[in-house]
């Protein structure tokens, strides 16, 4: 299941609370401590945003280009012009949001063009990861995998169909996210040395 069909089959009966622009979205969802999914009706994409008791907790963007999933999310969001926000059991979107948490949420009202750096990065210090997700030694395909560093995303994934994932991102230690297809949610310790570009994940 992608996350279009994914969002699809959640909202399917869920309870519609209104469409609101961004800034009055976030203070309804914040008067009344919504659990929810706030989606934006654009054709060819997905946008939308997921709260927790009235938080702006995590944020997914797609399109044809490619996939947004946390802060790097936030920016494209700003510039829809509305959101229909949708009730949903709170676990079910805090399952959601380990895939795409946000962490700067001064973001969505700020409104820049400022975007997101890492801070000191040196160019030599940069690499690319593979992963292999694995389980009882069979390969497994079109599992997402989020590799946050210092509790920030900074890159997500889906496997291949022989359990590969590959990330362009600094060495140093990190949290891996995999989410299955069944969606249930595993962290991994993952550290990324030049000496350690290919590693297994056994589920």
């Amino acid at each position: 299941m992608d996350i279009q069909d994914l969002i699809d089959t959640v909202l399917k009966n869920a309870k519609k609370m209104g469409t609101f622009p961004l800034p009055d979205l976030l203070k309804a969802a914040m008067k009344d401590k919504v659990s929810g999914i706030a989606i934006a009706p654009e054709p060819g994409i997905i946008a939308c945003l997921a709260f927790v008791s009235g938080e702006p907790d995590g944020a997914i963007y797609i399109d044809a280009k490619g996939e947004l999933y946390g802060d790097r999310a936030v920016m494209p969001l700003t510039h829809m012009d509305s959101f229909t926000l949708c009730e949903v059991q709170q676990d079910i979107v805090e399952a959601l949001v380990m895939g795409c948490r946000i962490f700067e949420k001064n973001h969505l009202t700020r409104g820049s063009t400022h975007e997101i750096q890492e801070i000191g990065i040196k160019r030599e210090a940069i690499g690319h990861l593979t992963l292999h997700i694995m389980k009882d030694r069979e390969p497994q395909k079109g599992v997402r995998v989020t590799m946050r560093k210092d509790g920030r995303v900074v890159g997500s994934d889906v496997t291949f169909d022989d359990g590969s994932v590959g990330f362009r991102i600094l060495f140093g230690i990190y949290e891996c996210v995999v989410q299955n297809r069944s969606q249930s949610i595993r962290a991994f310790p993952v550290q990324f040395t030049e000496a350690s570009p290919d590693q297994v994940i056994d589920l």
